[in-house]
């Protein structure tokens, strides 16, 4: 298998502009190569050589600190299923505690372990329907800048191109010139970063893609000379397939080409897409990376022209059947949210896609709630550290609260519900930090890892007095404050609403 780890906060959500302090690396994470060039140097591996079967391993979550929750690790895991990474190694399951390569997965005292099995269901699911890289549809190589790096003469990191391309929903391998030359027409397109001096089989790898069909593009401007005589300018063919294109006009030009498996109007940087086919059947994976705004878009993709597709949530491991009369598909992806798009030969056992949910009616439930705080070693049926009446939600770390408080805080409030007949509801906990968890009146509505906090249920409301509980975990970082944990926000605790009921008006 190809392989990468991912450790000491190179990857931290939300960080992808700016260059943030960490535990490696010389103290500095550089966001183009960690975000845009690491995993898909593993991913390219997997693609282009025939002994690694289209897989690419990466060791995932360690050394984050007790402040990494499920959050920030559903966030790293759709980062690496989106670039191509199929196979994960979970670090770590340490026995001691407090141990000093947090946070530690299955340990009883952290509050998150009983859900960490929603995230491994999830990051399976996916592993397994991306699970070779050989079915990943990347229409254009990126060359590996290292010859370039060595020749001590200018030159652009592969990784600036890695990001451009990227954040313009353009899949694509990082490929060494020894590759490249084993396989000169295994691409449409050659992305050659600038580089002032290459070598001899470099300029020759180059020649012969372009002989084989590909475009060859130089960023900025083409290579001036080899390293063995550098004293002699290149000359490369004039027109034909050589072009020099300017660093930001790469992905317009690739786009122009036909060279893209997705558009999306209006344009999104932080949607993410990886394209898969086998057979008969086209698979989508899009990823939002924002951790704040919502990716909302019309999408066309390459193999679809109208008709029957398919929307999966591996979250929800359920997938229902759409239909669209042209090419456009509206997308919708929250912050932290991934869905596939199938697209082709699909399975006749997916059922159609319910109803878009529409509230006939919407509450606040601004009633006084009880909250009970729990260790996670002593949920549900142990003691409480407390039991307290709030008249409004707050953050229950700030510093005049709990602020060392990391464990479970269970909500429990009381409404009146007066319209007969309800169908379907709805409820939207607003602000949350950091899992939640529903019932209503004593039905379980599910779990969320991340926002949106939406949970819908059917048949749970009743005229009268109703039941609502609500369970949100934090992470041990508030508790342990360990040295790893300094590198990463804190985020406010607890449910912070606002909390709103919908409810559909019964069939």
């Amino acid at each position: 298998m190809a392989g990468i780890d991912v450790v000491l906060h190179q990857i931290v959500p939300g960080m992808s502009d700016h260059a943030n302090v960490c535990a490696c690396w010389y103290d500095v994470a550089d966001p183009d190569f960690f975000h845009f060039g690491l995993a898909k140097l593993a991913a390219s591996a997997a693609r282009t050589e025939p002994r690694k079967h289209g897989q690419a391993l990466c060791e995932i979550f360690g050394a984050y600190g007790w402040a990494e929750g499920l959050k920030m690790m559903k966030y790293l895991t759709d980062h690496m299923l989106v670039r191509g990474l199929n196979v994960f190694v979970p670090h770590s399951y340490s026995v001691r505690f407090p141990d000093e390569n947090p946070p530690q997965l299955g340990q009883k005292h952290n509050p998150q372990t009983r859900l960490f099995r929603h995230l491994m269901a999830y990051m399976s699911r996916l592993a397994t329907l991306f699970g070779d890289n050989r079915q990943r549809c990347a229409p254009c190589a990126v060359c590996y800048s290292a010859e370039a790096d060595w020749s001590g003469q200018p030159f652009q990191p592969f990784e600036q191109l890695a990001r451009l391309l990227t954040e313009a929903q353009i899949d694509f391998d990082v490929v060494p010139f020894d590759t490249l030359a084993a396989a000169p027409d295994a691409y449409r397109a050659v992305v050659a970063p600038m580089a002032a001096c290459l070598p001899e089989a470099a300029i020759r790898a180059l020649t012969a893609a372009a002989e084989s069909g590909a475009e060859i593009l130089f960023a900025d401007k083409p290579t001036e000379t080899a390293c063995e005589s550098p004293q002699v300018r290149l000359e490369w063919p004039s027109g034909g397939r050589f072009h020099t294109v300017p660093q930001a006009e790469i992905a317009g030009w690739l786009r122009a080409n036909g060279m893209t498996g997705l558009t999306v109007q209006p344009a999104n940087r932080f949607l993410r897409v990886s394209h898969f086919a086998s057979g008969g059947l086209h698979a989508y994976l899009l990823t939002n990376e924002s951790i704040h705004d919502a990716v909302d878009a019309t999408a066309v993709f390459a193999p679809f022209s109208g008709g029957a597709y398919a929307v999966y949530d591996a979250m929800e491991n359920r997938a229902v059947r759409c239909c669209a009369e042209t090419a456009e598909i509206p997308v919708h992806l929250a912050p932290y949210a991934s869905r596939v798009y199938l697209f082709g030969d699909l399975p006749e056992a997916i059922p159609d896609a319910p109803k878009p949910f529409a509230a006939e009616k919407t509450v606040p439930l601004n009633a006084p709630w009880q909250l009970t705080l729990y260790r996670a070693e002593d949920y549900p049926n142990g003691q409480p550290m407390t039991v307290m009446p709030l008249s409004a939600l707050e953050n229950v770390t700030a510093p005049a609260r709990f602020p060392r408080f990391g464990g479970v805080m269970q909500y429990e409030t009381s409404f009146v519900w007066e319209q007969p007949d309800a169908g379907r509801c709805q409820i939207d906990l607003g602000q949350v930090g950091e899992t939640a968890e529903v019932w209503l009146n004593g039905h379980f509505a599910g779990v969320c890892l991340t926002p949106p906090y939406r949970f819908e249920c059917a048949g749970c409301l009743k005229t009268g007095e109703n039941q609502l509980k609500v369970v949100v975990t934090n992470t041990l970082g508030y508790e342990q404050r360990d040295e790893l944990s300094k590198y990463l926000l804190l985020e406010p605790s607890g449910l912070l609403g606002p909390v709103f009921l919908s409810a559909e008006p019964a069939e």
